[in-house]
């Protein structure tokens, strides 16, 4: 009798809510700097995200250890647990929000539970994709769709009055489905490899390595946009709370759709499709730092998305074609480099900006320039490989 996988319903839904929780904190980021919110600086902002980053890394580190003692099923159940309680106690934080003494070590707090609860979550998650033998695009088109969730919700509540609704509503959610989980998945199943966050891989293939660096320079990227978007548009661009929202959403769609049509993109090459985004990606990263027009810069936050939504799917593929056999290593080492290259950027912007005094709109244009160099790099390369023959 066959091994039972758990719904594939369910592990999509968790996928989908996994998408919204990791975009949740960064949509609440305009609310958070502003008078009504906490008042907080961007490098208060930046640094909570140390604690996130710290959370995702050692769960995901230690939950190959957890699962083979517990079963993946049960470091999922503690990841859900985890993230519900980090999102319940961000809408609590209302009652004592202007209270910063208080509220903004509660809100360390959250950020360390949402990075543990991710990395349970994700760990699992990628496991089960890589067992039912589903491509990386299934995984990450899934999440790209949760994360165009966050943005317009919490704007929604937040024209409400009622920013705390959203968080919350992410609560119930998570709790719904570790009871679900509870009862739906099968038995925990300690066999069988996990896609957890390890460097061992790294030694044994070369090409792993620069795959490695150029998933954390991505990480860094897509951080600008995606935790540092709306304040850069409304502190440096002066745009209002929702456009600057709406231009966050409009980036996370373009992910999602990117993703959402691999037909064309799979007939392409690897190397076609790396540049080809790598070009979008720093064509919008330039224009989103010189464009002073609300529209020219939405539709950079578009362009830059839409160049996101293959590089991380494409890299992930190629990293397992590399070390086929070793699927699941290889993933955990991605995910946690992906998570690596966030971290750098989610606490590292802020006090570049603070200790060189050099502008947001400085660092997207230089990160665009930075794509430009890499994309040229790899151009001539191959054409000196080509040429070699």
């Amino acid at each position: 009798m066959g091994k039972k996988t758990p719904p594939i319903f369910l592990v999509y839904l968790l996928t989908l809510i996994l998408g919204s929780l990791f975009t949740m904190i960064p949509s609440a980021s305009g609310f958070l700097l502003s008078t009504p919110g906490m008042g907080l600086s961007k490098l208060d902002y930046g640094n909570v995200f140390i604690l996130l980053i710290s959370g995702a890394l050692f769960t995901s580190y230690f939950g190959g250890v957890i699962a083979k003692n517990t079963g993946t099923k049960n470091l999922l159940i503690f990841g859900l647990c985890m993230s519900s309680i980090s999102m319940g106690l961000f809408s609590l934080e209302s009652l004592f929000l202007q209270e910063v003494g208080l509220s903004y070590p509660v809100l360390m707090l959250i950020l360390f539970f949402l990075g543990t609860g991710y990395g349970a979550m994700m760990t699992s998650l990628a496991t089960d994709f890589l067992t039912r033998k589903r491509s990386a695009q299934h995984l990450f088109t899934t999440l790209g769709m949760g994360a165009c969730i966050s943005p317009l919700l919490f704007k929604v509540c937040q024209t409400l009055e009622l920013w705390w609704v959203a968080p919350l509503l992410l609560a119930s959610s998570l709790a719904l489905l570790s009871i679900l989980v509870f009862l739906l998945f099968p038995k925990p199943d300690k066999s069988g490899s996990i896609a957890a966050f390890s460097l061992k891989c790294l030694t044994q293939k070369k090409g792993l390595i620069l795959l490695a660096g150029m998933t954390v320079f991505y990480g860094i990227c897509e951080t600008l946009f995606s935790t540092w978007g709306i304040v850069f548009l409304m502190q440096d661009k002066a745009l209002s709370n929702p456009i600057s929202s709406y231009a966050l959403f409009f980036f996370w769609f373009f992910v999602m759709l990117g993703r959402f049509i691999p037909l064309g993109a799979a007939r392409l090459k690897p190397k076609t499709t790396l540049i080809a985004s790598s070009l979008m990606l720093a064509i919008g990263c330039i224009a989103a730092g010189l464009s002073s027009s609300t529209s020219f810069i939405l539709i950079s936050f578009c362009l830059a998305g839409l160049g996101c939504s293959r590089l991380l799917p494409l890299m992930h593929q190629s990293g397992q074609k590399i070390f086929a056999g070793q699927e699941m290593a290889v993933s955990g080492m991605l995910s946690g480099m992906y998570i690596i290259g966030y971290g750098l950027a989610a606490s590292g912007v802020a006090c570049i900006e603070r200790r060189t005094q050099i502008s947001f709109t400085s660092l997207f244009i230089g990160v665009g320039i930075l794509v430009l160099i890499t994309c040229s790099t790899i151009l001539w390369s191959s054409r000196k490989r080509i040429l070699a023959r």
